[in-house]
């Protein structure tokens, strides 16, 4: 059981909203694999998905939210403060405009 919301709800509140959201995020896989998926220099949540959607946008890849639009069962867990260490990565990561990161999937086969 979900709830939906219509498009014209959903875009007010896609103007607001700054990064991404990884519960319903879906990717072609050519994309993921060229952009070296998700970074592992991130730990815990937060930040990671935006990372990833910022890369697969600098490829030319363009990204839409279905959030309201399809059922969403989301886990509680209390949310990050602005300015924190991932924010502060994610600053980083940005400066240093790479599309494909250093330390994700590649790296994860390397140690299987």
């Amino acid at each position: 059981m979900g709830i939906r919301f219509p498009k014209a709800l959903i875009a007010l509140w896609n103007k607001k909203r700054r990064g991404a959201i990884g519960a319903n995020l879906a990717v072609p896989r050519k994309a993921l694999m060229e952009v070296n998926g998700f970074d592992s220099d991130y730990e815990g949540y937060g930040m990671e998905e935006t990372d990833l959607v910022w890369r697969l946008n600098k490829l030319g890849l363009k990204t839409q939210t279905v959030l309201g639009r399809c059922a969403l069962f989301h886990l509680y867990h209390i949310e990050k403060q602005q300015g924190t260490e991932a924010n502060q990565m994610f600053e980083h990561k940005k400066k240093q405009n790479l599309t494909r990161c250093l330390n994700g999937i590649d790296q994860i086969r390397e140690t299987e």
